[in-house]
């Protein structure tokens, strides 16, 4: 699993060791954390911020105040967590209207960022799907995951635009999933949110795609697809 995180401060050293206890815990949790460094606003809009999943950010910058760029960047669309830093308690009020996640006293102290990041982490275990070959880790949002077809060692995720191969067992892949992952033949688990028809031995799902599904998992697809319909149409 990778966590990616900005920190925005203007002290160097302060944001080196945010950066250190921030490596610390990742090697203790096994969670790559990827990490950048910026003391303005300019710097972090040039290189772009959506793509973070958290940003640490002092409250006093260089060329703008941290709440003032937290409510630019959630004007903007940033949906990921915002952990500010800082020596004044008194804004901690004004983090309610960015939806921050928490507010820091500088210097942060081990047991505030382990917080932080186990909430990041579990946030982002909900809703995507993690594996990494050799030195490369992918993350991959369980809505655009089609189904996964198990061959020999490996497993194939299929999404709508890409396919990924992963070294697995399909019976330890199946209990890592959300409920909404069911097995429907021994050698595949389909996304129930892309099927749209079911048929006696094949599903069809939203790409055209159709899987094959055996009579051992049919009456569980069945149900599963038929309470999930009626329930939208509720």
């Amino acid at each position: 699993m990778k966590i990616k995180i900005c920190i925005m401060d203007n002290d160097a050293i302060s944001a080196k060791t945010l950066d250190s206890l921030l490596k610390k815990w990742g090697e203790e949790n096994h969670v790559l954390i990827n990490s950048s460094i910026f003391n303005s606003k300019n710097a972090l809009l040039h290189f772009g911020f959506h793509d973070y999943d958290a940003i640490f950010m002092d409250i006093t910058l260089k060329d703008t105040s941290g709440i003032k760029l937290a409510k630019m960047l959630r004007q903007q669309g940033y949906q990921g967590e915002l952990i500010f830093l800082t020596i004044h308690k008194e804004y901690v009020f004004e983090g309610y209207y960015v939806h921050a996640l928490n507010f820091l006293v500088k210097p942060a102290r081990y047991a505030d960022i382990n917080y932080c990041l186990q909430y990041i982490k579990h946030k982002l275990s909900d809703n995507f799907y993690y594996f990494h070959s050799k030195q490369n880790y992918t993350r991959i949002a369980y809505q655009e995951i089609l189904y996964f077809s198990s061959q020999n060692q490996y497993i194939e995720i299929f999404t709508p635009d890409f396919n990924f191969l992963e070294r697995r067992s399909l019976k330890s892949l199946f209990s890592s999933l959300p409920p909404h992952f069911l097995q429907c033949h021994r050698t595949c688990i389909v996304n129930t949110g892309h099927i749209i028809k079911i048929a006696e031995k094949e599903l069809i799902l939203s790409n055209g795609i159709s899987l094959p599904i055996s009579n051992t998992y049919f009456p569980v697809i069945k149900h599963f697809f038929f309470r999930c319909t009626n329930k939208n149409l509720n």
